[in-house]
């Protein structure tokens, strides 16, 4: 499966059909019952930038044994990031309904996950098909280390790229009422990684 990549100059349309309305369960995935399905339907996956031209490398998307607080299982994902791409990187997904359809996510307050990483910053992304240019959607920068840590984002402190001439601001809640996938990125796009990896697990929408 493969969503939407970042920074392709196009632009996109708006679905015809309404949002699906976003269920009243706020965990997402805590991989206890280790498969790629997420409480909503949707399906977790990887993906990097070789239909860009790129070839950066990543893993299929696995859960891994082992996760935060004494937990079982995990979802991991592990790659190599190049600049064949200038803008390279790789991606942990999941979409939020299985037919992909959007979902609304604005009456949710944020979302609370549990990662750990090689130190190196990593962007969380809420894709939509609200009109942006570029692909420039509300996202946070964090960094997980090697140890499990839990990270809690508020929606009022997700922000676009500011990417001057290229932003286009798009109301916030209207981007969240929209919502097909959340991915978790290598972060800043381009920047070489001979080795990454990146672990989640108990990934909540915050009510």
């Amino acid at each position: 499966e493969m969503c939407i990549r970042d920074r392709v100059a196009t632009t996109e349309t708006p679905p015809a059909s309404p949002p699906t309305d976003a269920p009243e369960g706020k965990l997402l995935d805590d991989f206890e019952d280790k498969n790629a399905v997420n409480a909503l339907g949707g399906g977790w996956f990887t993906y990097a930038d070789k239909e860009l031209g790129g070839d950066s490398q990543v893993s299929p998307f696995e859960v891994a044994d082992g996760g935060a607080n004494g937990s079982g299982a995990a979802g991991k994902m592990t790659g190599k990031v190049t600049t064949t791409y200038p803008y390279g990187f790789i991606s942990l997904a999941t979409s939020l309904e299985e037919s992909g359809q959007p979902v609304d996510l604005s009456s949710y307050k944020g979302i609370s996950f549990w990662a750990k990483g090689d130190g190196k910053p990593i962007r969380l992304v809420f894709q939509s098909p609200a009109a942006v240019k570029d692909f420039n959607y509300y996202g946070y920068v964090f960094t997980p280390t090697a140890e499990w840590q839990r990270f809690d984002v508020p929606f009022d402190q997700l922000t676009q790229e500011d990417w001057k001439e290229k932003l286009v601001p798009v109301p916030q809640a209207e981007a969240l009422a929209q919502v097909t996938y959340i991915v978790w990125s290598t972060f800043p796009p381009g920047e070489a990684r001979e080795a990454t990896q990146l672990e989640l697990d108990d990934v909540q929408l915050m009510p």
